[in-house]
């Protein structure tokens, strides 16, 4: 990726990134109650993923073929991100290591 198109990827990244940040709160939530919540309250933890999978989805429809500039070929972002890292010149490598931070080899 060329010094122009890395600098207007920056751009796209933090108009959005008011989205990515509300999406990153929920991932923390769920990785959390993952480990937290008692088995017997499984329930918790499906209602609170299913939510948090629909708004992926939504998210990387909207938000990641605006970063991207591609239409997504996956349903989720981290299987967009988990593409996009095979190009080790592609900025996607800051949201692998955010969400490796909270959830450890998750992408």
């Amino acid at each position: 990726m060329n010094a122009r198109a890395r600098s207007w990827f920056e751009i796209r990244h933090m108009i959005a990134a008011p989205a990515t940040l509300i999406l990153l709160f929920q991932f923390v939530l769920v990785v959390w109650l993952d480990r937290q919540i008692p088995r017997a309250l499984t329930y918790v933890r499906a209602v609170v993923t299913v939510f948090f999978v629909i708004q992926d989805v939504f998210y990387n429809l909207v938000f990641g073929t605006f970063l991207f500039l591609e239409w997504p070929r996956e349903w989720l972002f981290t299987a967009r991100i988990k593409r996009h890292l095979r190009d080790p010149d592609c900025p996607s490598h800051r949201f692998a290591l955010v969400l490796n931070h909270f959830d450890r080899d998750h992408v």
